[in-house]
């Protein structure tokens, strides 16, 4: 009986432990380089971090206490950058253009048309909230 008790523990750990991480990537979009984009609550770009493996760390929208409240509902992505549209909710028509430098991690604000052009360019991809409603 103890035999088959440590087997089902020995079971049900991993199995409990891949369960959780399936959960979260269920709502996640790879941005590649360890960034990744919720789609779902929060609708944010965050980073994995050996310390926070499972739900990683805040980058877009900046936690920088004018845009905490924000969301990210446009992003585009490379192998080098992502960019990032956030704004107050999904009706606003006022809103912040972020680059993130993945390499560095350095996040910028940049102006429409820069975003704009950016985003013309052959081989980035693209995610967006409305895509998934």
């Amino acid at each position: 009986m103890a035999a088959q008790a440590r087997i089902t523990k020995l079971f049900l750990l991993p199995l409990g432990t891949l369960l959780a991480v399936a959960c979260v990537e269920i709502g996640t979009t790879d941005l590649g380089d360890g960034y990744y984009y919720t789609w779902d609550y929060p609708l944010a770009v965050c980073k994995r971090v050996p310390h926070h493996p499972s739900t990683g760390v805040y980058v877009l929208p900046p936690h920088d206490g004018i845009h905490d409240d924000y969301i990210a509902v446009n992003i585009y992505w490379d192998d080098e950058v992502v960019l990032a549209v956030c704004c107050e909710n999904y009706h606003s028509t006022d809103s912040t253009c972020y680059l993130l430098n993945k390499a560095t991690g350095a996040v910028t604000e940049i102006v429409s048309e820069e975003f704009n052009a950016r985003t013309s360019v052959k081989g980035m991809k693209h995610e967006s909230v409305s895509q998934k409603k």
